[in-house]
């Protein structure tokens, strides 16, 4: 029996894998999941300014990211379980860099801003966590948790850094250069670490045997169990998605001023990295719906504190970072579950069908929270509703019941 063929312990699996983690996470970080949601909402003002467009128009342009989701999802899903995630997030990252990029030509038509945003979710689809994270559960079988959530912090690093960046350039050189800017860093950074970390696992490891159990596509999806999860994802998405693409204007409403509340955008980013690795870190030990119950349940306390237009900065504060705790462990606590309760046979186009519920939630709910605002000058009625999305969505994961233990590969 090779080394490769060997089961390995969760300290052999990083050492051998550590430079696929690091590719995968600039990839997701840098992808179409994190960089264009985190800063669109820095772009509402100087687009405001320049054409006259209104909050809810340009939050329209992440509710375009659900038509690269829906229409290429599935194609991502089918083509990496064919070919493997590498060759397919090396073309992603490419055409999504330049589609970013290319968002600077925009002009005073809006139809030119909206076909420029549906491009580059089309160009992107291959930098989500489909690509991502089916090389990581390849690579990883005793840490996977704990694997997932450094390979998918990423966003919380772009997190961290986006929105100050991106307010940065706007200022100093005008929202043109920040479209420009934006796009270098996908070329420029996580293309090339793509390109020279990123593997496939290889079909002998312990962890890449078990691509061959699980359920095929045809059968996950008649299951209950996947349509709990799918209602569950769209419901905590909303919120999320919602809250954090409309941060900035909320937190500006209640009296903050642009510099603080970019600051607040930076906290969520933070405590994106510190959801991931955490629930990734509890996965690995404690039952994944019940830490899902937990983590997703919590950002119903900050649309409440949001609510309240007199909050001291501190509590502003605070309700930033329990939605990015809850940010961060949503996606490897779902690219966790997949992989557990049907398998890895089919997991991409699995995983793939899951997204499409998180992308359409999160993409309409950026433009949903904005017309809310344009038509009652108060984002509070959205907000309430969220809070209710987050606990009934958190809660529906524990109706998921024990991994079947054909899956539950490492779980002895």
């Amino acid at each position: 029996m090779t080394e490769l063929e060997k089961p390995a312990t969760a300290g052999q699996e990083f050492a051998r894998a550590w430079p696929v983690l690091l590719a995968a996470m600039l990839g997701f970080g840098l992808g179409l999941s994190a960089l264009p949601f985190y800063t669109n909402g820095m772009f509402v003002e100087p687009l405001g300014k320049a054409f006259g467009w209104s909050v809810g128009d340009v939050q329209t342009a992440i509710a375009l990211m659900p038509i690269g989701t829906v229409l290429m999802a599935p194609v991502i899903g089918v083509l990496t379980d064919r070919f493997g995630a590498r060759p397919v997030a090396l073309v992603s990252l490419g055409l999504y860099a330049l589609a970013f990029a290319a968002l600077s030509q925009i002009t005073s038509d809006k139809n030119s801003f909206y076909l420029g945003w549906a491009l580059m979710a089309v160009a992107g689809s291959g930098t989500v966590a489909i690509t991502w994270s089916r090389a990581v559960n390849g690579w990883f079988d005793k840490g996977r948790g704990l694997a997932l959530g450094l390979a998918l912090m990423g966003s919380g690093v772009t997190g961290i850094f986006a929105a100050p960046f991106a307010n940065y350039v706007i200022e100093a050189y005008g929202w043109r250069t920040a479209y420009l800017a934006l796009g270098a860093l996908p070329g420029l950074i996580a293309l090339p670490a793509a390109l020279f970390l990123f593997k496939d696992p290889p079909r002998v490891s312990a962890a890449a045997s078990a691509l061959v159990s699980g359920l095929s596509f045809g059968a996950a999806v008649k299951t209950t169990r996947f349509w709990i999860m799918w209602i569950a994802v769209v419901l905590v998405s909303i919120g999320v998605g919602g809250v954090i693409s409309n941060m900035m204007q909320i937190l500006t409403a209640d009296g903050l001023d642009r510099q603080t509340a970019v600051l607040a955008m930076a906290t969520i980013g933070l405590t994106v990295i510190i959801g991931r690795i955490f629930a990734g870190f509890l996965i690995d030990r404690i039952w994944a719906p019940l830490v899902a119950a937990v983590f997703l349940s919590i950002p119903a306390l900050s649309c409440v504190i949001l609510t309240y237009g007199e909050a001291p900065v501190w509590a502003l504060f605070a309700a930033a970072a329990l939605v990015g705790l809850a940010a961060g462990a949503e996606f490897d606590l779902i690219a966790f579950m997949v992989s557990r309760y049907f398998g890895m046979n089919a997991y991409a186009k699995i995983y793939a069908l899951q997204f499409v519920g998180f992308g359409l939630a999160s993409g309409f709910a950026a433009p949903l929270f904005g017309r809310v605002y344009d038509t009652y000058k108060s984002y509070d009625p959205i907000l309430y509703a969220a809070a209710g999305m987050f606990v009934v969505g958190a809660l529906m994961f524990l109706l998921l019941g024990r991994y079947p233990k054909e899956f539950a590969a490492g779980r002895e």
